[in-house]
């Protein structure tokens, strides 16, 4: 039967067909070139409920969900129906990947099948695997290693980011469900737009409670010691090293 999916052919410089295993493959130009699109295409969809020319029309994304999941789920999904595609969620339960089936044997027909993968599992080693038998894209969508979309998600609506992205909208209202002190500072650069906070306990005390004078003392005297495991600081400061390497 004849592959009747419209051709993939990446012109250069493109991320199309590129997998995502880990934050670390994208250059901090290529996150910032997804964060363009993430922004225009939301700023559409914000708009009318629709996109005028979805990217994604007759794509199929294979979903492999071995753990569960909400928001990573359902935005995947959602995401996919909303740029004009589809999705199928599998669970290791019903596909037997590495049981009843091996990983390049479940990875090489999918790859027939669909246009894209995206796996949510234990072992980060099972995603590299799969990126590295399938030639359609392999996206991370955790592993007990990493989570590299809620990485770019974390910084995609950052303080600065949404600030950004409220004054290029052209959207007029917007709906904050973060901390209600960065209204200030919204309302102040966007006096045309308005802003509505999601609830009304939006607050954080201890924020409101940490001052600069605060933080430089604690550093010359080097009081108020916070320890945590070494594995989670190392975790920790790839996180910022990323953030800071894209700002």
């Amino acid at each position: 039967m004849p592959d009747s999916r419209p051709p993939s052919v990446a012109p250069p410089g493109s991320l199309r067909g590129r997998d995502l295993i880990s934050a670390a493959d994208l250059t901090p130009a290529e996150v910032r070139r997804v964060f363009a699109t993430a922004t225009d295409l939301k700023a559409e969809f914000v708009v009318g409920r629709c996109h005028s020319r979805p990217p994604l029309v007759r794509r199929t994304l294979a979903m492999l969900f071995e753990r569960p999941s909400l928001r990573t789920r359902v935005t995947f999904e959602a995401g996919m129906i909303q740029l004009g595609g589809s999705a199928i969620q599998l669970t290791s339960g019903n596909v037997g990947w590495g049981v009843r089936e091996s990983i390049a044997d479940v990875a090489r027909n999918l790859d027939g099948f669909v246009d894209a993968i995206v796996i949510r599992t234990g072992p980060h080693e099972v995603a590299v695997e799969f990126a590295a038998q399938a030639a359609i894209p392999v996206i991370n969508a955790l592993t007990l290693h990493e989570h590299p979309c809620q990485a770019l998600a974390d910084a995609i609506l950052s303080t600065s980011q949404m600030v950004r992205y409220c004054g290029q909208s052209p959207a007029s209202t917007f709906l904050i469900g973060t901390e209600e002190g960065l209204l200030y500072r919204l309302k102040k650069e966007n006096p045309g737009k308005t802003f509505y906070v999601l609830s009304p306990g939006l607050l954080c005390p201890n924020m409101k409670r940490t001052r600069l004078d605060a933080v430089l003392r604690t550093m010359e005297l080097k009081r108020n010691v916070i320890t945590i495991p070494e594995d989670i600081r190392l975790r920790a400061k790839r996180a910022l090293d990323r953030m800071l390497q894209v700002v």
